[in-house]
C-alpha cells in the first residue's frame, strides 16, 4: 500500500512539473510572439517610409533571403543590392500587413510562421498590385539580446497564371462562361 501511495505521489509531482514546464513555454512563446510582432510593425513602418538603413539593420550579415519566384540570396550586402535595384526600377510598397500565425521558440532562434497582405506599385502597371500569401522567418537572438532575421522566405497564394490575368483586368475563366 505504501509503495502504491508513493507511486501516486510521484506521478502527481511529475505531472505537476510537466504542466509547469508547458505553461512556462507557452508564456515564453507569447512574449516572443509579442516581441516579433513589434519588430514586424517597425519593419512595415520602415518599408512605408523607405528607410532602407533601418531595414538593413534588422538582418544578420549572413542572411538567407528567399523571395517568391527568385533565386536564393545569401548575404545582407546582396540582399540590399537587390532591394536597391527594385527601388530604382520603381517598385514601391504601399501597404503591408503581417499576421503571425505561430512562433516556435528554438533556443537562440525563433521560427515565425505567418500570412501577409501587401499592396505595391509596380512599373508599367496603372493600378497597384495587391498580393497575399504566407511566410516563414527565422529570427536569431544576438549577443545584445536583440532579434535579427537569419532566414526569410515567402510566396504568394495567388496562382501566377491567374495573377497575370488579374493584373491586366481580364479573367479568362469568366469570359469562357459568358460565351454562347
Amino acid at each position: 500500500m505504501k509503495k502504491s501511495y508513493k507511486n501516486i505521489v510521484f506521478l502527481l509531482l511529475a505531472f505537476s512539473l510537466c504542466s509547469f514546464v508547458v505553461q512556462a513555454q507557452k508564456g515564453d512563446a507569447a512574449k516572443l510572439t509579442a516581441e516579433i510582432q513589434k519588430l514586424n510593425d517597425k519593419m512595415i513602418k520602415a518599408m512605408e517610409e523607405e528607410n532602407h538603413d533601418f531595414l538593413a539593420s534588422m538582418y544578420v550579415d549572413d542572411v538567407y533571403h528567399m523571395p517568391s519566384y527568385e533565386k536564393m540570396i545569401h548575404g545582407k550586402d546582396k540582399m540590399i543590392e537587390r532591394e536597391r535595384k527594385n527601388h530604382e526600377a520603381g517598385f514601391k510598397m504601399l501597404s503591408m500587413k503581417f499576421d503571425v500565425v505561430e512562433v516556435i521558440p528554438a533556443g537562440d532562434y525563433a521560427i515565425e510562421i505567418g500570412k501577409y497582405n501587401v499592396s505595391m506599385e509596380i512599373p508599367g502597371m496603372d493600378n497597384p498590385m495587391d498580393d497575399h500569401g504566407k511566410y516563414v522567418t527565422v529570427w536569431e537572438r544576438q549577443k545584445d539580446g536583440s532579434l535579427k532575421i537569419k532566414v526569410e522566405t515567402w510566396n504568394t497564394d495567388v496562382n501566377p497564371m491567374e495573377m497575370g490575368d488579374a493584373m491586366h483586368g481580364h479573367d479568362k475563366k469568366h469570359e469562357e462562361h459568358k460565351k454562347p
